[in-house]
């Protein structure tokens, strides 16, 4: 673990993108965290209806975020949830690719680089088809948009039911079949790898074997989750961060690995009490010291 003053530390947490200030409101929960970096939907993640960009409130957004220092370039987006690019149904493909290339072009217009989408699910198929599905999808959405930098983002995990990228080994899998390997990348979610069975209280041993199987030039970024879990059992329920099975001692180590200085942090973790937690979350992380906030009212610091 990294101790370095010079440290470049992005870490930010999921954002709302809503009516009536869309991307400036964004921006304003951000900095009100004391974040640095951040990731949003372009809509609700539970489907894919999405505003025309001209209502995203972009501009004055932007130059509220740049005022502050920060880079639009440290801004992720992440893929609706019901988006499937493993799914064997033809039509539903088609679906798929053109969802995801009017996402992407959407980002190419804001400026963001990194697109987090999840593999999907091989549903009545098999894995071998998944990943192969997974594979003809991005590469048709990459060809579709190649006037753009977008970097699509694989993300880990869990192995929940027909999950298709539970083991690093299935996204090497994607990976070797990209054409154009500049625009794919991977999002290590720390409370799926746990519960897909990676012991990783110990990050050395694991971002080898990430290393080893995928590469690590192609880890973009990250979602720092705690699990509500026991190791290895492909559920897939987050937990605040320090409150669960990973443990806070073992996500500063991730924060802060050597192999990890480069990549963007975002946090996922539950609401408590109907407030985000990602203000007291971020401050106990930077300051690499937990605060029992939830038990204790006093220690309850969210603005």
């Amino acid at each position: 673990m990294s101790n370095n003053s010079d440290y470049n530390l992005k870490l930010g947490s999921h954002i709302g993108f809503v009516a009536p200030k869309y991307f400036l409101g964004s921006v304003q929960e951000a900095l009100s965290f004391k974040e640095n970096a951040f990731m949003f939907y372009t809509g609700a993640p539970q489907n894919t209806k999405r505003i025309p960009f001209e209502r995203f409130n972009f501009e004055a957004g932007k130059e509220l975020w740049e005022s502050n220092g920060f880079q639009v370039s440290d801004i992720i987006v992440h893929c609706p949830y019901i988006v499937n690019p493993a799914t064997p149904d033809l039509d539903k493909q088609v679906f798929t690719i053109d969802f995801l290339v009017q996402d992407i072009k959407r980002l190419h217009q804001m400026g963001i680089k990194y697109y987090v989408l999840h593999p999907g699910k091989y549903m009545d198929s098999d894995l071998i088809t998944g990943i192969k599905n997974c594979a003809y999808v991005i590469n048709q959405v990459i060809k579709l948009t190649n006037d753009t930098d977008v970097v699509i983002c694989l993300e880990t995990m869990a192995g929940l039911g027909t999950e298709i990228a539970a083991k690093f080994i299935n996204l090497a899998d994607i990976i070797h079949q990209i054409k154009e390997q500049k625009r794919i990348g991977v999002c290590i979610d720390t409370c799926h790898i746990w519960d897909a069975g990676y012991d990783i209280k110990d990050p050395d041993n694991v971002l080898k074997e990430f290393d080893d199987a995928v590469g690590l030039k192609y880890l973009k970024c990250m979602h720092i989750n705690d699990s509500k879990n026991k190791l290895g059992c492909k559920k897939d329920r987050h937990q605040n961060i320090g409150y669960g099975e990973i443990g806070f001692d073992t996500l500063v180590k991730w924060i802060f690995h050597k192999d990890t200085n480069r990549v963007i942090k975002v946090l996922e973790t539950p609401y408590v009490n109907g407030k985000a937690p990602y203000g007291i979350e971020i401050s106990m992380l930077k300051s690499k010291k937990f605060i029992d906030w939830i038990n204790n009212e006093n220690n309850l610091k969210i603005d």
